[in-house]
C-alpha cells in the first residue's frame, strides 16, 4: 500500500527531472578588449636635446658630493666645440671612449692582483724552507717583479698584444696587425708581434 502511494510520486519526480529546464543560461561571448590606441611615433634626439641636458650648477658642485648626484652628469662628457655645446656626436664619442678606458682599467686591475698571489707564494716558500733560507726565499719572491718587467719590455708586450689591432675592444690599435704566424693543420696560429718588441709600437714598413 506504501509503495503504490509513493510510485506516482517518484515517477513525477523522475519526469521532472528529464525535462530541460528553460532557464538555462547560453555561456556569455567574451568580451572584446577596446583597440589600444597607437603608440605615438619615437621623436629622435637632436643636438638641442643634448646640449639642454641639465647640469648641476657652479654652487650646487661648492657645496660638495655626498651623494654622487652631481657628478658623472652631462657636464662631465667633453664637448669639441665649448660655443656649439655638447652634440650627440659627443656623447658617442665618450661612449666609445669609456668602453675602452674600462677595457683597460679591468685589465689593469687584474693584474694588480697578481701582486697579492706572489705575496702568498712567498708565505707558502717561506713556511715550506729552513729558516735560514726563508729570507733569499723571500728576496727572490721580490726579484720576481724585476725579472718579469724586463722580460715583458723585452718580449712579453710583443707576445700578448700581437695581432690585437683589429680588436675594437682594445683600441683597435693597427700597427699591431703584423703578427708572425705559423701554419699548423691547415690554421694561422699567432706567436708574436714583429714591430712590439722591446715595448716599441711602430707601424711595419711595406
Amino acid at each position: 500500500m506504501t509503495t503504490k502511494r509513493f510510485l506516482p510520486f517518484l515517477l513525477a519526480l523522475l519526469a521532472l527531472s528529464l525535462v530541460p529546464s528553460g532557464s538555462a543560461q547560453t555561456p556569455a561571448a567574451p568580451a572584446v578588449a577596446p583597440a589600444a590606441a597607437p603608440a605615438p611615433a619615437p621623436k629622435p634626439i637632436t643636438d638641442a636635446d643634448v646640449a639642454g641636458a641639465p647640469v648641476p650648477t657652479a654652487d650646487a658642485r661648492a657645496k660638495g658630493d655626498p651623494d654622487g648626484s652631481l657628478t658623472g652628469t652631462a657636464s662631465d662628457v667633453t664637448v669639441t666645440d665649448a660655443k656649439k655645446g655638447a652634440t650627440i656626436g659627443d656623447v658617442v664619442n665618450q661612449v666609445g671612449q669609456n668602453k675602452i678606458a674600462i677595457n683597460f682599467v679591468w685589465t689593469l686591475v687584474t693584474g694588480f692582483l697578481v701582486m697579492f698571489m706572489q705575496a702568498g707564494f712567498a708565505i707558502v716558500e717561506t713556511g715550506l724552507c729552513r729558516a735560514k733560507n726563508a729570507n733569499h726565499t723571500m728576496m727572490m719572491n721580490f726579484m720576481v717583479y724585476g725579472v718579469g718587467m724586463f722580460a715583458y719590455w723585452l718580449i712579453g708586450f710583443a707576445i700578448q698584444m700581437g695581432g690585437v689591432g683589429a680588436v675594437a675592444n682594445l683600441g683597435g690599435t693597427p700597427p699591431l696587425n703584423s703578427e708572425f704566424t705559423i701554419t699548423l693543420f691547415g690554421k694561422a696560429f699567432g706567436l708574436w708581434d714583429r714591430t712590439a718588441c722591446f715595448l716599441c709600437i711602430k707601424a711595419p714598413t711595406t
